[in-house]
């Protein structure tokens, strides 16, 4: 399998479809920001938000921690038993949510995959206890949620497909070397993986509520929103400003995302070689926070070690969230691999 640059995305097999609200008889789940999450418009995120679960994990040292996640079984029109006995689980990126797969995780459901989104520790609709009550917000934390998580929701004896979104791919590459028993393959979006982490030297009182308080802002997010895809006029609406932003309104946000910026983030520049599992690689070649240029670094590091059971593909006309702006030929990438695999 080689790298595939330049491929191009079909413009119809992306959508956005709008709602008017919650359907009748249907309610947000526990745990969501109602004021918020009222006036988003897509139907898919509004649906997410009403499927939303939660799961009391066990940490380790009496730690116990409430997670959110979205749970998508297998299409009943699914026949590839293949799909049927692989379970997907979904990593959002750096403080985003579950609804960051709300156009991706369907899709592979409808391909007959079970699906799990979650939450991570700091992020999304999961719980966000005091700093201080024995949580780790940090690289080690996520870890030993991930790992929680899975012991939770999937039998032992078997493994998963992990995938993750770019500050989500680099915890999953983190699992992927810490724990290669529970992972059979992995797919990285615009993922995280070279970029170390150093530390937040200037986050000190007040300036670290200051900055995360601008993080939380709407000039900022919206910068953000701009610069997450290609086709701006498209895809970066008021809409998907308030989706992207909802989480934000959960009790703790701003302590959390202190926490983990001064943990110092992830230093997995040296580990990605250390991969084992076949990996599929999905890049917007108009991606402007993680530039496309880090596939061919992932090529050096993981062509030679895996051989033909590591893929890339590059997409046209998409910036840093294909499982956004291309869900459905993403979300064909990642049948055909694991599959064929």
């Amino acid at each position: 399998r080689v790298v595939m640059k330049n491929e191009a995305v079909p413009t119809t097999t992306t959508t956005a479809s709008a709602g008017v609200g919650l359907r009748a008889g249907r309610e947000f789940a526990e745990h969501v920001p109602i004021e918020p999450a009222s006036l988003i418009q897509e139907r898919a995120a509004i649906d997410m938000l009403c499927d939303l679960k939660h799961v009391m994990l066990d940490l380790g040292h009496d730690v116990q921690l409430r997670t959110s996640y979205i749970e998508l079984q297998p299409a009943d029109s699914a026949t590839t038993k293949a799909a049927a006995a692989t379970t997907l689980v979904l990593l959002p990126g750096f403080d985003s949510s579950v609804l960051e797969y709300r156009r991706l995780a369907p899709l592979l459901a409808q391909q007959g995959f079970r699906v799990l989104v979650m939450d991570l520790v700091g992020l999304g609709f999961t719980a966000r206890p005091p700093v201080g009550t024995g949580i780790d917000y940090g690289p080690v934390g996520k870890r030993a949620h991930v790992e929680a998580f899975l012991n939770a929701l999937v039998p032992a004896h078997e493994q998963v497909v992990l995938c993750g979104a770019s500050l989500g791919g680099a915890t999953a590459i983190d699992i992927a070397v810490a724990f290669p028993h529970r992972v059979s393959q992995l797919v990285l979006i615009d993922a995280q993986g070279f970029i170390d982490g150093n530390g937040a030297g200037m986050l000190f009182p007040p300036l670290d509520r200051l900055g995360v308080a601008l993080l939380k802002s709407v000039p900022l997010r919206n910068m953000a929103n701009k610069m997450a895809y290609s086709d701006k006029a498209r895809f970066a609406t008021e809409d998907a400003l308030r989706i992207g932003r909802v989480h934000c309104f959960c009790d703790g946000w701003d302590a959390a995302t202190i926490a983990f910026l001064k943990s110092g983030g992830y230093r997995l520049s040296h580990r990605v070689r250390e991969i084992s599992a076949p990996t599929l690689l999905i890049w917007g070649a108009d991606d402007e926070i993680l530039s496309v240029e880090y596939v061919d670094r992932f090529q050096q590091e993981l062509a030679q070690p895996l051989g033909d059971k590591f893929e890339a593909h590059v997409l046209q006309n998409c910036g840093h969230v294909a499982h956004l702006e291309a869900p459905a030929h993403t979300a064909k990438l990642i049948q055909q691999f694991l599959l064929h695999d």
